[in-house]
């Protein structure tokens, strides 16, 4: 129910001095009079009118608070996360940098031991290669188009979030929630892929020097193998060795780094946007759902309600009246 005027709190009852009069004499009250959005405006027969009358300053405060508490519990339960994710961060590229730099030996052996198997298979009869080499330059384009959909290694997001809450609606809030989430979560799902990616190269060397010693088996066989089935497998040894498979897509150990860490500074841009979004949706919630309440209790004492802004608008006048007589 709506208090009297003299019982409201301190910043919502009437001024006490005419506009333009203050203790400094600097004239603050006729610019906070001006201001279009005072709690109240001066209108002849109506007094100062509040704005938001179905919230008062305790409801604004009350749901201040939770939209701060949303904002701790959104953060708790994701601390832990943030925390681990940031301690993988400086782990991985440490491991990165040692896993590549001892591949790098298996790896020139592999090649050397490919172009040497490929020799001998060019020298071997029994097979086409002019038509197995334009059958598996076929084959690669179709690999080629298959990555290309699948997108590069690293994360395609700028990593900006639009963290201006101020008169923002609740739609749009839910909207900017659900979007941000989405990338967010991407961002996420990316770098724990990538933080597999040490162990992934060193497993792809191991499979590397495997698959050229089976194509060395193959080739020396008594009796010999399938000479087309074993280039074609020379070939595809070939492939596997090139710099974009055996490193996954990424040229330099610098790019890998690069990738990790636009994951991350998506995850922590994001979640620190959406801490800020959860916590100002919840107040224009708890503000819509008091507003309903108050809304209820309205209707539910419209006679009480009306005698009392009566009397407010009589006891208004009454202060305007002394207000004109005292002016000099």
């Amino acid at each position: 129910m709506r208090k009297s005027v003299y019982e409201q709190e301190p910043e919502n009852r009437p001024r006490t001095r005419p506009p333009g009069h203050s203790d400094e004499g600097n004239g603050r009250d006729q610019e906070h009079h001006d201001r279009p959005d005072d709690d109240y405006r001066d209108e002849r027969g109506q007094g100062r009118r509040r704005r938001d009358r179905d919230l008062t300053a305790l409801d604004k405060q009350r749901c201040e608070f939770e939209g701060n508490k949303k904002e701790s519990d959104y953060y708790a339960g994701i601390e832990k996360a943030l925390t681990e994710r940031s301690k993988q961060f400086d782990d991985t590229l440490v491991l990165y940098e040692n896993n590549r730099t001892a591949a790098e030996p298996a790896l020139k052996t592999a090649r050397n031991a490919i172009e040497d198997l490929l020799k001998k298979l060019r020298c071997i009869s029994g097979c086409d290669r002019e038509l197995l080499d334009a059958a598996w330059n076929e084959v690669l384009v179709r690999v080629e188009k298959c990555s290309a959909a699948n997108g590069g290694p690293c994360l395609d997001d700028d990593c900006e979030f639009d963290d201006d809450v101020c008169d923002v609606d609740l739609a749009e809030l839910r909207s900017r929630e659900a979007t941000y989430t989405a990338r967010v979560v991407a961002a996420e799902a990316k770098f724990d892929e990538l933080i597999k990616e040490p162990a992934l190269l060193t497993a792809r060397i191991v499979a590397l020097t495997a698959e050229v010693a089976a194509v060395a088996k193959d080739l020396a066989a008594d009796p010999p193998a399938d000479p087309e089935l074993t280039y074609i497998k020379a070939l595809v040894a070939e492939y596997h060795a090139e710099r974009d498979q055996i490193w996954a897509g990424f040229a330099y150990p610098n790019a890998y780094e690069d990738c990790l860490r636009t994951c991350q500074r998506c995850s922590i841009r994001g979640r620190r946007v959406l801490t800020r979004i959860v916590g100002e949706i919840a107040v224009q919630q708890c503000k819509a759902a008091k507003r309903l309440a108050r809304c209820i209790a309205l209707k539910a004492h419209l006679a009480t309600e009306t005698k009392k802004e009566a009397d407010e608008l009589r006891e208004r006048d009454e202060w305007r009246k002394k207000q004109e007589e005292s002016a000099p």
